[in-house]
């Protein structure tokens, strides 16, 4: 029987799997505690958007010297994300999610998680649940992922922090939890097996929209996530990053639009995403309420253009009540 377990080798300059992981972590937080982190998912409120505050933990590991050196561009390589999560009590957590993507070689994964607690506990004045996302196996010199231990003279210290082995989860595992974060790291797996098969790639990307067609997503979720399980696939031609995107309307029952066919349903997407990011911005100027408020009509306004999604849809996708969107497309259409 083969193993399908495997080691996702990383080639810089082909493709960037830090920052995918990093954006899906992002944008799919909610799913990922789901999975990994099941009691901060239960304490977590859900119905508010999680802080990024990656900026703020650069600029702290700046100036930070190691052995004598700065580590701007080490620190650079292997912070990926840290969120600001709200509790449903009213109090705050700082979740540190450290993504590495690597086979072998760089810093010893505990020392760098204990350092960053260290870092975030002086910074924040409280202390960060932590959790490291590995896809691949650690040097056995580290010792077990998940656990720093140092003891001197009288004095111990000892911290624990999540390690998700992402190089021991099988495929069936994968498929049966069927979770979106299980589905992706599916994708990432088959995407490396696969290396230059578009063909076995398309294949692939088949089975995991017949998974994700059977969770009821609402259809602009649903999309975002395609677009992660097409960069995860990697495809080396084009033509098959258009075919995904048709055969997965096909899939989901929704047929392919005239605006699909012309454009494409990644670029599609894209727009979609660029009509948020300006309806913010220009509310942001009248206080965030107001900028979300914004963001969620412009994108609407968009989505009604397409002419692809029902009117309950697009409210439920963009958090507009159906009367506000019923509005916008009177709107649109005199």
């Amino acid at each position: 029987m083969a193993d399908d377990s495997i080691t996702i080798t990383i080639d810089s300059d082909s493709y960037d799997y830090d920052s995918i992981w990093k954006d899906f972590t992002t944008e799919f937080w909610r799913d990922v505690l789901e999975d990994f982190m099941p009691d901060l998912y239960v304490a977590a409120d859900l119905d508010r958007e999680a802080e990024q505050l990656d900026k703020e933990l650069h600029e702290l590991l700046a100036d930070l010297e190691i052995d004598g050196k700065k580590s701007r561009k080490t620190h650079k390589r292997y912070v990926d994300n840290l969120l600001k999560i709200y509790l449903k009590d009213g109090t705050e957590e700082w979740v540190l999610l450290h993504i590495e993507i690597q086979g072998r070689g760089g810093e010893n994964i505990s020392i760098r998680m204990f350092r960053y607690q260290c870092l975030l506990f002086i910074r924040y004045g409280r202390h960060a649940a932590a959790m490291a996302i590995l896809t691949a196996k650690r040097p056995k010199k580290e010792g077990e992922p998940g656990k720093y231990v140092a003891e001197l003279f009288g004095t111990k210290v000892e911290f624990n922090y999540n390690a998700v082995k992402v190089y021991d989860m099988k495929d069936d595992e994968l498929k049966a939890r069927n979770t979106l974060s299980s589905l992706f790291i599916y994708a990432l797996k088959k995407g490396a097996q696969s290396k230059n098969s578009d063909d076995q790639k398309l294949e692939y990307g088949r089975e995991i929209m017949e998974l994700l067609a059977k969770k009821g997503l609402d259809p602009v979720r649903r999309s975002m996530f395609m677009e992660f399980v097409e960069n995860a696939l990697s495809f080396s031609s084009g033509e098959y990053n258009e075919r995904i995107w048709r055969e997965g309307m096909m899939i989901f029952n929704e047929g392919v639009n005239e605006p699909m066919r012309r454009k494409g349903m990644f670029a599609l997407v894209r727009e979609a995403n660029e009509a948020y990011d300006k309806g913010l911005a220009k509310g942001l100027d009248q206080g965030l309420a107001q900028g979300l408020a914004q963001a969620g009509k412009d994108t609407a306004r968009f989505l009604l253009k397409l002419g692809t999604l029902t009117n309950e849809q697009i409210a439920e996708a963009t958090k507009q009540s159906l009367e506000e969107v019923m509005a916008l497309r009177q709107e649109i259409m005199s």
